[in-house]
């Protein structure tokens, strides 16, 4: 049996859940399941790439690992009208921190 491991309560761990995969090892630590498969006590990982690839910088040695894309989408986010109201300036502030988080993930 595959040992899998992936971010606890996230789209991922339900997806893994409802399609009767045995989730072997799920945390909110994406750097400790990195080292969990590094260190071979996971088989794979079942997460986003951008949350993979960060994590891998936390490691002294980056591993090369087979990658398999079960779905490839655009990131939603939801942020209430009246949150916005409130801070008519976070909008600006988010879409610079992705710009500035892809070009780093370059």
């Amino acid at each position: 049996m595959e040992r899998i491991g992936t971010i606890l309560n996230t789209n991922t761990h339900k997806w893994l859940v409802s399609n009767g995969f045995q989730v072997s090892y799920a945390t909110t630590d994406p750097v400790q399941l990195v080292g969990l498969l590094n260190r071979r006590r996971l088989d794979a990982v079942f997460l986003a790439e951008a949350v993979f690839k960060e994590a891998q910088l936390s490691h002294d040695r980056v591993v090369d690992y087979l990658q398999h894309i079960e779905l490839a989408k655009p990131m939603g986010v939801y942020i209430s009208k009246e949150y916005l109201r409130k801070e008519p300036l976070f909008m600006a502030k988010f879409d610079q921190q992705i710009l500035e988080k892809n070009n780093q993930l370059k």
